[in-house]
């Protein structure tokens, strides 16, 4: 999937009340200076979320605030993008305890949509440990062939019925076109492979099944993709999780998408 007035204006309101459902959607995050993971941050606890791998971080900071002369230490509370090396949007606390609360529950929620965790960062680590585990399975398959593949597939997984189609791209493009589109859950294929197809129907299967609108080749897709691979071409999903890994892949836990149907 090759996977946003002045004072005394009319739309003031307008602009106010949406700044304030932003902050809304952070849990009621501040920023008040990039801060540093590694050195600004003496990481309390964190927990990472197993769709995206965005991490719930609660930390203690020695970061001076306001005109600098108060250093007591601050606890901090925030939603860091996987493998990000700092925290920008955050919430601070004084009291330990408060922090701690505020952590328990938020756990409890999925992370925000913001860029910074929305970016596809595995995304070509993908397509290199795919290349080295499927490579091209010399399959040839018509698009009437694709399509009974993609149906017998969503049946299995509880999903809606996927539109395949097969084109070819426009110009002297050297790469194939292959696509899914969530919007009107529809396959597009340029090439003709079995692996292809699988690498596209999980992508639906994540968005639809797992609920993940977060990176589109996050833990979750990589976790789809070895369940379509075994159920279908009989791969060995140990093997597959433990050479995703050595790619530097990050898998989720079967047991943590349980919108991925028992497979016999």
């Amino acid at each position: 999937m090759p996977n946003k007035k002045k004072a005394g204006s009319k739309n003031a309101g307008k602009k106010t009340a949406g700044k304030t459902d932003k902050l809304k959607e952070n849990f009621n995050s501040f920023s008040r200076g990039r801060l540093s993971l590694e050195q600004d941050l003496k990481i309390l606890y964190e927990y990472t979320h197993p769709i995206s791998a965005a991490r719930l971080i609660m930390a203690e900071t020695n970061a001076k605030y306001g005109n600098g002369k108060d250093k007591s230490p601050r606890y901090i509370l925030a939603w860091v993008g996987a493998e990000q090396d700092d925290a920008e949007i955050y919430r601070y606390f004084k009291d330990k305890k408060k922090a701690f609360n505020q952590y328990t529950t938020t756990a409890q929620k999925p992370p925000p949509t913001r860029e910074d965790i929305l970016h596809d960062w595995q995304q070509q680590r993908v397509y290199d440990w795919e290349e080295t585990q499927f490579g091209h399975m010399l399959s040839n398959l018509g698009a009437e062939q694709m399509q009974r593949a993609a149906d017998k597939i969503a049946e299995d997984f509880n999903i809606d019925r996927i539109k395949i189609s097969q084109e070819k791209s426009h110009g002297n493009s050297h790469f194939t076109y292959n696509y899914y589109y969530p919007g009107d859950h529809s396959i597009t294929l340029e090439d003709k492979h079995i692996e292809t197809l699988f690498h596209e129907v999980a992508h639906a299967i994540d968005g639809k099944a797992n609920h993940n609108k977060w990176a589109d080749h996050g833990p979750s897709f990589v976790r789809t993709l070895i369940t379509v691979m075994d159920k279908y071409l009989f791969f060995d999903p140990d093997k597959l999780e433990a050479s995703a890994k050595e790619a530097g892949l990050h898998v989720a836990p079967r047991d943590a998408l349980p919108g991925l149907p028992k497979l016999s």
